[in-house]
């Protein structure tokens, strides 16, 4: 019992940390407009997550079982951890891709005529879902288990944010575009 108590008191202190991590670097862009004109989508939207299919197929069971049948135990090693370090690097760069999209998206709540703390609020818990769901995938491939399950809906929760962002810059830019054209309906 008091185990437990000490393990949820120390979750808690962790989910704390976080969400005063994440609500710490949550400012307000306030040249949100400049920078979603000057910007290039390479420069808002992620790169990464592209790769997955690659990235799979280098972590694959297969694979595993193609090293094991014909490679000698230091190679089956060596490759063992080359292919720990390509899941850690991608790893890396879905966060890289994450906060690109969470930069992005405080630049459009900046600019939004309705935005409320609500949405800031939805904001924040994306992200602290992300890095929670991003610290247990590191930890596996680490520790050399490669959960590409795991892999997978992280990467799938990028490219769900991508379309959810993209849509979002297509209203921003039509409700900008019409807002500074005159009305020519008189």
């Amino acid at each position: 019992m008091v185990l437990r108590l000490i393990l949820f008191g120390i979750g808690a202190l962790v989910v704390l940390a976080l969400l005063y991590l994440l609500t710490r670097h949550a400012k307000v862009d306030t040249n949100a407009e400049s920078l979603l004109q000057n910007a290039t989508s390479g420069d808002l939207l992620p790169k990464h997550y592209k790769f997955f299919p690659q990235v799979c197929r280098a972590l694959s069971a297969e694979d595993d079982e193609y090293l094991l049948k014909r490679a000698d135990p230091k190679v089956r090693k060596s490759a063992a951890h080359v292919r720990r370090q390509v899941g850690l690097e991608f790893l890396h760069g879905l966060r890289e891709d994450y906060r690109r999209l969470d930069r992005l998206a405080r630049a459009l709540t900046a600019l939004a005529p309705a935005a409320n703390p609500q949405r800031e609020a939805e904001r924040i818990w994306l992200a602290v879902r992300f890095e929670i769901r991003w610290a247990f995938v590191w930890i596996s491939l680490w520790s050399g288990v490669t959960p590409i399950p795991q892999l997978q809906l992280l990467t799938n929760f990028i490219g769900t944010l991508t379309s959810r962002l993209e849509a979002a810059i297509g209203v921003w830019q039509n409700t900008s575009l019409s807002a500074s054209s005159p009305n020519l309906t008189a």
